[in-house]
C-alpha cells in the first residue's frame, strides 16, 4: 500500500522508473517459472531416456537369447536328421 500512495505521489520521471522496475521484477519471475519448468521437464526427458536405454538393453538380451534359442534348434533338428530351409 505504502508502494502505490509513493507511486501516486511521484513525479512522472519517477513513476516510470517504478514502472520499468516492477515490470523488471516481473520478467524475472517469469523468467525463473520457464527456467524451473523447462528444468523439470529436461529431468523428466531425462528420466525417460534412461527408461528407454533399459528397454532397450532388455530386447538387446532377449533378441541374444533367442538367437542363441534358435541356434541350438537348429542343431537339434540336424542331429536328428532334419533338414532346415
Amino acid at each position: 500500500m505504502i508502494e502505490t500512495l509513493e507511486y501516486i505521489a511521484a513525479d512522472p520521471k519517477i513513476r516510470r522508473a517504478m514502472q520499468e522496475e516492477y515490470w523488471a521484477a516481473q520478467d524475472e519471475v517469469l523468467w525463473e517459472n520457464q527456467v524451473t519448468t523447462l528444468m523439470n521437464e529436461n529431468v523428466s526427458l531425462s528420466n525417460e531416456n534412461v527408461s528407454l536405454s533399459n528397454e532397450n538393453v532388455s530386447l538387446s538380451n532377449e533378441v541374444t537369447t533367442l538367437a542363441d534359442e534358435n541356434a541350438t534348434l537348429r542343431r537339434m533338428l540336424q542331429q536328428a536328421g532334419i533338414a532346415i530351409a
